[in-house]
């Protein structure tokens, strides 16, 4: 078990202006492409978002579930002392970026956002902080939140730990998001929004998104405020999302695919034993050529040191399936063993291979005013067939009851409401 994020060390705060707020990047000299890393910042005690959505046990209303001050939530709130998480009203002094700089990776492009990483990234703009459990590999990114957009990065981490690189998890998301827009949204088959990248490249060293921030608030920190009929009804609309996903076409390869199929994206995402068994790939055609489950985590990764140090077995653990080595992929898969659910891999391949979000959990949900208005984090998106997308959803990206106290809940039924999005599958077929 990974250890509890400590709280972050204080750091030099952003210039402020009179009236309080952020002063825009504008007006702060832009300096020369830095090759040097930053200071690093100690993990805050925040939310791990690569955990599933935690649903409060706490019944007491407030004045909408919508509300964006955490100043008028009740002390009961769990996310009450997280202000920048979930919860967003753009307001007139808001941060934006220079359009001169949207999507440029020019010299003075890169001055500028690492200008704005410098000054801007610090406590008082951190929404999420990964989990630190010592490991010699820097896990996870820092999540900030600078008026209008949002910052995904891993330069802060530590010197002398080995980061991960989620380039291939970046550009991912931005092809995934550019589709969509594409193929969905400029069709006419939804207007529930996406985010408009800015950045996605190198900065300082790590690995850096920025994008726009959605307005709004996350079903996540809504839940506890909503009656079921309402949380019913956005599951349908959620439901009617994914199926306008599906007009963005079957996989260009025929098989299971990320938008950006790079050879590291598995390690990057750090995807669960779990995960990785529900989404292996069909076998091969006979004679098709090609290596068995490019993309999809069960070759051996390039650094196969770390990758045994994370998942505590290798490939002569008796967790690894045989049928996998009689099927021709060396060593096998990793399973996670003691699962007595059917097991869901290269026995039971899945042959629709059309485009889901694939984490559609409630905080990537942005609503307003009962309604789906955008979904964020589509580093996970792709070809997964629809099948594999319920099975994760339902196992993976869902809370399950196994996460949870049973005796903190009031009542039968606010423990049955806590899992209902677990069912945003059911009922429904592409």
């Amino acid at each position: 078990m990974a250890t509890q994020p400590q709280p972050i060390s204080k750091i030099p705060s952003p210039a402020v202006a009179a009236d309080g707020y952020l002063t825009p990047l504008a007006e702060i000299p832009t300096p020369g492409p830095s090759p040097s890393s930053t200071p690093a910042l100690a993990p805050a005690a925040a939310k791990n978002k690569d955990l599933p959505p935690t649903p409060p046990s706490s019944s007491t209303p407030t004045p909408s579930p919508y509300e964006t001050d955490p100043n008028l939530l009740p002390d009961s709130d769990p996310f009450r002392d997280m202000p920048l998480y979930g919860r967003y009203a753009p307001s007139p002094t808001d941060f934006h970026p220079d359009p001169a700089h949207i999507q440029s990776t020019s010299p003075a492009s890169i001055a500028y956002w690492e200008n704005l990483l410098k000054d801007y990234c610090n406590e008082d703009t951190l929404m999420l902080s990964p989990v630190d459990d010592d490991s010699a590999i820097a896990l996870g990114r820092w999540i900030f939140a600078i008026g209008s957009v949002v910052i995904k990065t891993n330069h802060l981490a530590p010197a002398g730990r080995r980061r991960r690189d989620y380039s291939g998890v970046d550009r991912n998301e931005v092809e995934a998001i550019r589709l969509v827009k594409e193929r969905v949204i400029a069709a006419g088959k939804t207007d529930i929004r996406v985010p408009q990248v800015y950045f996605q490249g190198k900065l300082l060293g790590g690995d850096v998104l920025v994008q726009e921030r959605l307005p709004g608030v996350s079903l996540e920190v809504a839940w506890p405020y909503l009656s079921r009929e309402r949380k019913e009804a956005l599951m349908r609309q959620a439901r009617s999302f994914l199926i306008a996903l599906l007009d963005v076409g079957v996989s260009p390869s025929g098989r299971r695919a990320y938008v950006v199929d790079d050879y590291n994206a598995i390690w990057a995402r750090a995807l669960t034993p779990r995960e990785r068994k529900l989404m292996l790939p069909p076998p091969p055609a006979p004679g098709g050529g090609g290596r068995v489950g490019v993309g999809w985590g069960v070759q051996k990764r390039k650094d196969s040191a770390v990758g045994a140090a994370e998942e505590g077995a290798s490939a002569a653990s008796p967790r690894f399936s045989t049928s996998l080595r009689e099927a021709g992929v060396p060593g096998g898969v990793f399973d996670d063993g003691g699962s007595s659910d059917e097991e869901y891999s290269l026995e039971h391949p899945d042959s629709d291979t059309r485009f889901t979000h694939n984490d559609m959990s409630t905080g990537n949900i942005i609503i307003d005013d009962d309604r789906i208005v955008g979904v964020v984090d589509w580093e996970h998106a792709g070809w997964i067939g629809w099948r594999t997308a319920a099975l994760l959803h339902k196992e993976v990206r869902a809370p399950l009851p196994e996460m949870f106290d049973r005796k903190e809940f009031a009542s039968d039924e606010e423990w049955e409401d806590a899992f209902l999005w677990k069912k945003l599958y059911d009922e429904i077929s592409p």
